[in-house]
């Protein structure tokens, strides 16, 4: 006689990380004749879980017992996300040496991976006194699991040029440079956040003016900011946000009769310097 929970949805492999919004199984085994037994216990189920890259799960985990059981989830490094436990430890046990049907429920934030959802249901035997009453024991394991899954925070970059112009004299130059946003989501709308410079180039260049002049130029800072509000463009399913870049050069003009060591500074921004396209952080929709 099999001692496996019927599952829902029953077409689920639980050998394989799914996503599921709700999960259960049930189990349930009496005897009016020879009564139930420790053997009757349902065996320990394994449920593979999977929260999808990008996302949390808001979980739910129920279970009921007659006598013991526990529920735990478990991620692919082992570390234990929740239990739920109703063993002789929470609860004394009573006269027959087991305990009444009961329900415990727990609840838990998982972030994107695999996880493990172990079953384990232990159904006592009648002994002693009780011994000829067995046909009262009932055997009982029901178990379900209800998951949300929410875009999770997450960072997000894009490059972009920091382009260098001067007009008297004449050159122009331009360095790479990568910039980072946050990203949060409410009720499916993005929200793109705490703008950053993660690098740039700092290494001084040589370059040649429209006067023939050698000039060393080096960007000394980089800052931006940006530059709307967010756009979603659902045809694509993307939306995107752009950003305008500020910075400050310092420049060497060696030919310079007023040379100094410390060159000169040059500032300016992406927009009032004619850069082509402001940098745009995206992030694809469902």
């Amino acid at each position: 006689m099999s001692n496996k929970p019927t599952i829902t949805p029953s077409n689920s492999n639980l050998n394989i990380p799914t996503w599921y919004d709700h999960m259960s199984g049930t189990f349930e085994r009496s005897d009016s004749e020879n009564g139930t037994t420790s053997e009757d216990s349902m065996e320990d189920t394994e449920i593979a879980f999977l929260v999808p890259e990008g996302y949390t799960a808001d979980l739910s985990a129920s279970l009921t017992v007659d006598d013991w059981g526990k529920l735990t989830i478990t991620d692919d490094k082992g570390a234990v996300h929740l239990t739920v436990s109703m063993t002789s430890a929470e609860s004394s046990a009573g006269d027959r040496g087991g305990h009444e049907e009961w329900t415990r429920t727990g609840s838990a934030n998982l972030p994107s991976g695999k996880y493990t959802i172990l079953v384990h249901h232990e159904n006592i035997t009648y002994t002693g006194q009780y011994a000829d009453k067995s046909i009262y024991n009932i055997s009982k394991c029901n178990f379900s699991i209800d998951a949300t899954k929410k875009r999770a925070r997450q960072k997000v970059t894009t490059t972009s040029k920091v382009i260098v112009k001067a007009h008297r004299p004449q050159f122009e130059f331009n360095r790479p440079i990568t910039l980072s946003a946050v990203v949060t989501w409410e009720n499916d709308t993005p929200n793109f956040s705490d703008i950053a410079i993660e690098k740039f180039d700092r290494s001084p260049v040589v370059v040649v003016d429209n006067k023939g002049r050698t000039n060393q130029i080096a960007i000394e800072d980089v800052t931006a900011q940006f530059a709307g509000d967010t756009v979603i463009d659902e045809s694509k399913h993307v939306a995107y946000r752009t950003a305008n870049i500020s910075w400050k050069a310092r420049v060497w003009d060696y030919a310079d009769p007023n040379y100094t060591d410390e060159g000169r500074v040059i500032e300016a921004n992406s927009t009032s310097d004619g850069a082509p396209g402001n940098p745009a952080f995206a992030i694809t929709l469902e």
